[in-house]
C-alpha cells in the first residue's frame, strides 16, 4: 500500500521466520525453533476448549520466546484461543512480551472485532517499559475501518497523542485514505490541515489521496490548489495525480478542462496509463462527445496502451446514452473482432440500449451471445430485459423474465418491482401485480408512487376489499400514495354503502401530513348526502372547519344539493351564505341548485333574487337555470309574471329561454302574448345575427300559432 503502514509491517515480518519455518542453514537452532512453533500450533489447533489450553501447552516443555508467540499468533484463526495462548506465554518464567507480540495479538483481536479486549491489551502494553511506535495504533485504526467504525478509528489517532506518541505520516495516511474512501472529504481535509500543523510533512501518497477525494467531491478548484502545494512541497504529480484530476472533471461534466489537464500531463512528461485514458474518455462521453472518445481510444492503441473492459464499456455506454445504439453495436462487434476485453457489464450496457429503444429481438440475441461466450446474466441484465418488455407492451414476457431471474437466485431491486407492478396493473394482470406487491413487502422493498397508484386504481375496479387492504399496507409501511388513489377507494366504499369503513379510512388518512384531507372530506360528505344522512354530513362538514381545512366549492355543492333535494332550504340558505362569505367563486351549478330548491317549495321571489345575483356575480345562466325558475310559476297563470320578473333583456336570455316561455303561453291558450314574445325574440335575435333567413322565423311563427 502506497504510503500506508503496510511497508513497515512488511519489514517487521521479513525479520522473523514464517510459520512454515526458514532455511535451516541460516543459523544454528533455527530448525529447532521452527519445529517448536509447529508443535505449539498443532496442540492449539487440536484444543477442544479454551480451558484446556494451559495444561496442553505446559506439557510441551518448550522455553517460550517472543518469536514463538509472534509466529504462532500469525497462524491461529481462533482469536479466543490465540488470546489464551498469549496470556499463557506472559505467565512463563524468564519470558516477557514485546511490542511485536502485543501488536500481533492486537491484530488478531481486531480481525475478530474484539475491541473491548483490544483496549485492555493496549493499556497493558503502554504500561510496560517499551519504546512503542505508531505501528500498533495503525493496525488498530485499520481494524476499526474494516468494521466500519470510522469515528473510533479517528479517536485512535488522538489516543496516540495522549500516550505521547507522535503520529507518523503513515498514521495520517492510514486515516486519510479511509476517510476519503468513506466519502468524508471534509474530515479528510481537516486531518490534512492538522497534519501540517503538527509538523508532519505530507508525502506523495498524502497529496494524491487529498486530490482524489476533492475530485470525487467535485471540488476541482480546491484539488488544483492542493496540486500547487504538492509541487511546492517538492513532489512532482504522477499518473495517479493527473488521473484523479481528470476524474474530477468527468464528475463535473467538464470535458474541456479534462482535455486540458490531460495535455498538461503529457507536456510535463508523464505517460498516461489505461486508467488515465479511460477517465478522459468517460469525461468526453458524459459530455455527449462520444466520437472524440473513440478518437482517444485510437490514440491509446497507437501508443500501445490497450483499452480494458472498462474503457470499452464507457464508450458503448456513451453511444447508448445519446441514442446511437447502432453505433454502440458496431463498436461492440469491432472490439470482439479485435480480441478486445469486454465484461458482463459491457454486454449489459448494450442490452439496455436495445431494451430502451424497444428492440427486444436484438436484445435477446445479444443475451444468447453473452451466455455462449461464458458470461453469466446479472440482475441488471434481467432488469433491463424486464423493463424493455414492459416498454413495448409485452407484460407477460416481462413477467416470465422476472420469474427466471428469481429462479436463478438474483435479487430484484425495488425499481424493477415497481416497473413491473405498474405495467401489469395497467394491462389488467392484477393477480400477478398483487403477487409482486406482496412479495416486495416481504423482501423489505419500497413501492413508489406510480406502482401504488396503478395497483390501487385498477384493483379497486374488480376487488375493492383487497385494494383497501393494500392501501392499509402502504400506509403502514409509510409508502407514498397519491390523493387520487385514496379518494378512489373512499368513493368506492361510499358508493358501496360502506360509509363506516370509509370513515375509518379517512381517520387514518388524516394522520398523514402530506395528504390533502379536504379532498377526502368532500367525498365522505357527498356519500352521506347521497344516502340522506344529513346529520353525519353536517358533522364531517363541521369537523373540516374545526381542523381549519379549506372547504372547497365541491363540498359546499354536495351539501346544497342534499338539503335542496329534501326541501331543507333554511339549512341550504345558511350554507349558501357561508359559501359567499368565504369568498368562494360560485358557479352556475351552485346557483341553479339553490334556485331549483327554492322554486320547488314555491319561494319564487327568493329564487328570482338569486337569479339576479347571478348577473351581479357575472355567472351566466344556462337552460337548466331558466327551466328551474320556470317551474316555480303556475303553468296557467305565471308565465307572464315569469317574463316580467326575469326582465329578459336585462338577463340576456337566449332563444331557448324565449321559446320555453312561448311554448308555455301557447299551451295555456294565450296566443297573442305568445306571438308578442316571439316578435321580441325575433327582433333581438336578428339584431345580434342569430337568424340567417326569414324562413326560420316564419317556421317558428307558424309552429307557435
Amino acid at each position: 500500500e502506497i504510503g500506508g503502514f503496510g511497508k513497515e509491517e512488511e519489514v517487521n515480518q521479513k525479520s522473523l521466520p514464517e510459520c512454515q519455518g526458514d532455511d535451516k542453514s541460516r543459523r544454528p537452532g533455527l530448525a529447532n525453533r521452527a519445529t517448536e512453533i509447529q508443535r505449539i500450533r498443532t496442540v492449539l489447533e487440536r484444543i477442544g476448549t479454551v480451558a484446556s489450553v494451559e495444561e496442553a501447552l505446559d506439557q510441551l516443555g518448550i522455553a517460550i520466546k517472543p518469536v514463538h508467540v509472534r509466529q504462532v499468533l500469525k497462524c491461529l484463526e481462533d482469536a479466543e484461543v490465540a488470546l489464551e495462548f498469549f496470556l499463557w506465554a506472559g505467565r512463563q518464567p524468564r519470558y516477557k512480551h514485546t511490542v511485536v507480540t502485543y501488536t500481533e495479538m492486537i491484530y488478531a483481536l481486531g480481525q475478530a472485532k474484539e475491541f473491548g479486549k483490544i483496549w485492555t491489551l493496549l493499556r497493558e502494553m503502554m504500561g510496560e517499559d517499551f519504546e512503542v511506535t505508531d505501528l500498533p495504533f495503525n493496525i488498530l485504526m485499520k481494524t476499526f475501518f474494516q468494521a466500519g467504525m470510522i469515528e473510533e478509528a479517528a479517536q485512535t489517532l488522538h489516543l496516540m497523542r495522549d500516550y505521547g506518541i507522535a503520529p507518523s505520516v503513515i498514521s495520517y495516511n492510514t486515516l486519510l485514505k479511509h476517510l476519503v474512501r468513506a466519502g468524508q472529504i471534509s474530515k479528510a481535509l481537516t486531518l490534512y490541515e492538522e497534519m501540517s500543523c503538527a509538523g508532519c510533512l505530507p508525502d506523495q501518497f498524502t497529496f494524491n489521496m487529498v486530490i482524489d477525494g476533492l475530485g470525487k467531491a467535485t471540488r476541482l478548484d480546491d484539488a488544483l490548489k492542493v496540486l500547487d502545494e504538492m509541487k511546492r512541497g517538492g513532489y512532482a504529480p504522477d499518473v495517479l495525480t493527473w488521473t484523479s484530476l481528470i476524474n474530477g472533471c468527468s464528475k463535473l461534466g467538464d470535458a474541456k478542462r479534462a482535455s486540458k489537464i490531460f495535455n498538461d500531463m503529457v507536456n510535463n512528461g508523464t505517460s498516461p496509463n489505461v486508467l488515465t485514458y479511460t477517465a478522459l474518455i468517460n469525461s468526453l462521453c458524459r459530455a455527449g462527445n462520444v466520437d472524440a472518445g473513440c478518437e482517444i481510444r485510437h490514440e491509446m492503441l497507437a501508443n500501445k496502451c490497450l483499452p480494458n473492459a472498462v474503457t470499452h464499456t464507457t464508450l458503448i455506454d456513451g453511444f447508448v446514452r445519446v441514442g446511437r445504439v447502432d453505433d454502440a453495436h458496431r463498436l461492440f462487434d469491432e472490439i470482439l473482432e479485435m480480441g478486445g476485453d469486454v465484461s458482463a457489464v459491457t454486454y449489459q450496457v448494450l442490452v439496455h440500449g436495445f431494451c430502451t429503444s424497444g428492440r427486444m429481438e436484438e436484445a435477446c440475441k445479444l443475451l444468447n451471445r453473452m451466455k455462449a461466450n461464458g458470461f453469466a446474466l446479472t440482475a441488471n441484465t434481467y432488469g433491463s430485459l424486464t423493463f424493455g418488455f414492459c416498454r413495448v407492451g409485452k407484460e407477460l414476457e416481462a413477467w416470465k423474465v422476472f420469474q427466471i431471474m428469481l429462479e436463478e437466485g438474483h435479487a430484484p431491486k425495488s425499481g424493477l418491482y415497481n416497473i413491473l407492478i405498474d405495467a401489469l396493473s395497467r394491462a389488467g394482470h392484477l393477480q400477478k401485480s398483487q403477487q409482486l406487491f406482496t412479495n416486495m413487502i416481504k423482501e423489505g422493498h419500497i413501492a413508489n408512487l406510480r406502482a401504488c397508484s396503478s395497483l390501487l386504481k385498477y384493483l379497486s375496479q374488480v376487488d375493492l376489499e383487497r385494494a383497501v387492504g393494500n392501501l392499509d399496507t402502504m400506509l403502514d409501511n409509510h409508502f407514498q400514495v397519491s390523493p387520487t388513489s385514496c379518494d378512489i377507494l373512499l368513493s368506492g366504499l361510499s358508493k358501496a354503502g360502506r360509509l363506516d369503513d370509509a370513515c375509518r379510512l379517512l381517520e387514518k388518512l388524516c394522520k398523514i401530513a402530506d395528504l390533502p384531507v379536504t379532498y377526502f372530506y368532500s367525498t365522505i360528505i357527498k356519500g352521506f348526502c347521497r344516502v340522506g344522512k344529513f346529520d353525519r354530513a353536517v358533522m364531517y362538514f363541521r369537523e373540516m372547519k374545526e381542523k381549519d381545512c379549506i372547504v372547497d366549492l365541491q363540498t359546499y355543492s354536495s351539501l346544497l344539493v342534499c338539503f335542496c333535494k329534501h326541501g331543507r332550504m333554511s339549512e341550504a340558505l345558511e350554507i349558501f351564505q357561508n359559501t359567499k362569505d368565504m369568498g368562494i367563486s360560485l358557479d352556475v351549478l351552485t346557483f341553479t341548485t339553490m334556485i331549483a330548491g327554492l322554486c320547488r317549495v314555491r319561494r319564487v321571489e327568493e329564487a328570482c333574487g338569486l337569479f339576479f345575483d347571478m348577473v351581479e356575480f357575472k355567472v351566466c345562466a344556462d337552460y337548466t337555470t331558466y327551466t328551474a325558475l320556470l317551474t316555480g310559476y303556475p303553468k296557467t297563470e305565471g308565465t307572464s309574471k315569469y317574463g316580467e320578473a326575469l326582465d329578459l333583456e336585462r338577463c340576456e336570455a337566449d332563444a331557448t329561454v324565449y321559446m320555453s316561455l312561448v311554448d308555455r303561453l301557447r299551451n295555456s291558450g294565450k296566443i297573442t302574448e305568445a306571438n308578442a314574445l316571439l316578435a321580441r325574440m325575433e327582433e333581438k335575435m336578428s339584431r345580434i345575427g342569430c337568424f340567417k333567413s326569414g324562413s326560420d322565423q316564419g317556421n317558428i311563427q307558424l309552429d307557435c300559432r
